[in-house]
């Protein structure tokens, strides 16, 4: 019975790391608990034809249900938390915070821009704000 209990707790516990995974990480949480429940099921299912038939529940059947529903509870908080994290709420004010970041960096740059003196050069190999120098690197200038 060992050889049932372990291996069975073992895909729980690995069904239920999926809480430590991000959340926006779908490739690997879905199947990590799609698999689970599918190895729990596969177990019941040979184990139920492995043993005889009564017309009580065994503890093993109580275990395994168990077993099943853990694995299936891991993939019912994974979707309610893609609901809570996609509410329309939730993604307006995602992108409001966004717009209102981007506003203030623009402002930050014309504030920037209007401090630069008139004729000097970014801190760049053509004074465009490309390509940053480097002190260990030699630099050729081109003359324009």
């Amino acid at each position: 019975m060992m050889g049932v209990y372990a291996p069975t707790l073992l895909i729980v516990v690995l069904s239920w790391l999926s809480f430590w995974i991000n959340p926006d990480a779908s490739a690997a949480r879905v199947p990590l608990g799609i698999l689970s429940v599918l190895s729990l099921s596969s177990e019941c299912t040979s184990l139920a034809s492995e043993l005889p038939k009564v017309s009580y529940v065994k503890a093993i059947d109580v275990w395994l249900i168990t077993c099943l529903l853990f694995g299936f509870a891991s993939l019912v908080e994974y979707a309610a938390v893609q609901v809570m994290l996609n509410s329309p709420r939730r993604v307006q004010a995602e992108k409001n915070k966004m717009a209102s970041k981007e506003r203030a960096e623009k402002e930050e740059e014309g504030r920037r821009k209007q401090l630069r003196l008139p004729g000097a050069k970014n801190n760049t190999l053509n004074g465009t704000g490309g390509t940053p120098l480097h002190a260990g690197t030699p630099h050729v200038r081109t003359h324009t």
